[in-house]
């Protein structure tokens, strides 16, 4: 019920290409959270950087890293894969860059066409500890900022990147982004860029998806509005009442935000207002082909950000965290999924990462750390997930 609430408080206008794209895909198992961010990924994307919003010497532009991250299984791939297909589809869409290029190749592309969108369904086949360490990180943050990059190479000399600017939608699980971002980048300059939306609850099951004709209209008409709000240009205004609620919002969160008390979200929140306004520009633009941001789309996307830093720190936490600490929390994840499991099931479970001294170790710290209860019930003994 909550994500219908906050869809409901989002969408105010009776046409809402968000509430199109969200309603393309209620009958499936793809989360709410998911779908509603795919969505603002297909609008960001397709507007590149045409239009901009203005704040003195600086400009804030539509582009956009948005990270989906949840268990396998759980539609991240078929979310991504629907908003990427609406941009393919396009008269004239962008460029669409594969997941797996070098940072040469990377840097190439971008220089001919100026700008592109990375779908990557699998994050971990686009970048890597490797490909971060050898200067990936570099060229995805200076393009995020939209800034004139040059690179230069032995065989083609130097490559110039002028008004330009990157996006990304990418899908992962904590696990393979451990594996993918050094844990110094943790609340540097990469990570502070990304949403990472993540999702831990699986949607209700949908055995059987049945065939609608209607489906295939309800897209092509998502593809002609894409169309049309590809043709905006320019700056975009603000009206009062906006920049009042936005004013209001930074100067709470400067002081009061909790989340400036945590390493590996401070940097983040010293962005979050860049954030908000792209999620904005996306609001404004799924009402109408009009370049004017209102209050709602302000408070539209406070909601939006909001929900998805319920679970941030949670999130970051999990991907800081070192190699032991990552064991025992797959350890707790497991118990807490069962509510209950006898001693002789977590051995068999968990035979290729423990040996017995280790597992026992960990399953003392989750005791330690009031995460579970221990019992014997009969000859077994027993561990209980805390909640």
């Amino acid at each position: 019920m909550r994500d219908e609430t906050l869809q409901e408080r989002l969408i105010v206008e009776d046409f809402n290409y968000l509430k199109s794209f969200v309603s393309l895909l209620e009958n499936t198992e793809i989360p709410p959270k998911f779908s509603i961010w795919c969505g603002i990924a297909s609008i960001l994307g397709t507007l590149e950087r045409r239009i901009w919003l203005n704040q003195g010497v600086f400009r804030v532009y539509p582009n956009f890293f948005i990270i989906l991250v949840a268990g396998s299984g759980q539609k991240k791939s078929t979310a991504i894969r629907v908003a990427g297909g609406l941009l393919k589809k396009l008269t004239s869409p962008p460029l669409l860059i594969p997941q797996k290029l070098s940072k040469e190749q990377l840097i190439s592309d971008l220089a001919e066409s100026c700008g592109g969108t990375i779908i990557a369904d699998e994050l971990a086949t686009f970048i890597g500890q490797k490909d971060y360490d050898q200067g990936m990180g570099a060229v995805l943050t200076t393009l995020w900022d939209c800034e004139d990059f040059e690179y230069k190479t032995f065989k083609r000399g130097a490559e110039k990147i002028e008004n330009g600017y990157l996006s990304l939608l990418g899908g992962t699980t904590v696990e393979l982004l451990r594996k993918a971002l050094p844990r110094d980048a943790i609340g540097g300059g990469f990570s502070s860029r990304v949403m990472f939306v993540y999702e831990d609850q699986r949607a209700a099951p949908v055995s059987w998806p049945e065939f609608d004709e209607n489906l295939e209209l309800r897209k092509q008409e998502l593809v002609d509005y894409l169309n049309k709000i590809a043709l905006l240009q320019g700056p975009i205004n603000i009206t009062v009442e906006a920049k009042e609620k936005f004013k209001n919002i930074y100067h709470d969160r400067y002081f009061n935000s909790d989340l400036r008390s945590n390493i590996n979200l401070l940097g983040y929140e010293n962005r979050r207002h860049v954030h908000l306004l792209k999620v904005a520009i996306a609001l404004m633009v799924s009402e109408a082909p009009k370049l004017v941001i209102q209050r709602h789309h302000i408070t539209g996307a406070d909601l939006l950000l909001q929900e998805v830093e319920e679970r941030l720190p949670f999130v970051m936490d999990l991907i800081a965290m070192s190699e032991s600490g990552a064991a025992s929390n797959s350890v707790w994840l497991y118990i807490s999924s069962k509510g209950s499991v006898e001693r002789s099931e977590l051995t068999k479970h968990f035979s290729h990462q423990f040996n017995s001294i280790e597992l026992a170790k960990t399953l003392d710290t989750l005791v330690q750390a009031k995460k579970v209860d221990i019992s014997v019930r009969g000859r077994q003994i027993t561990y209980d997930a805390i909640t």
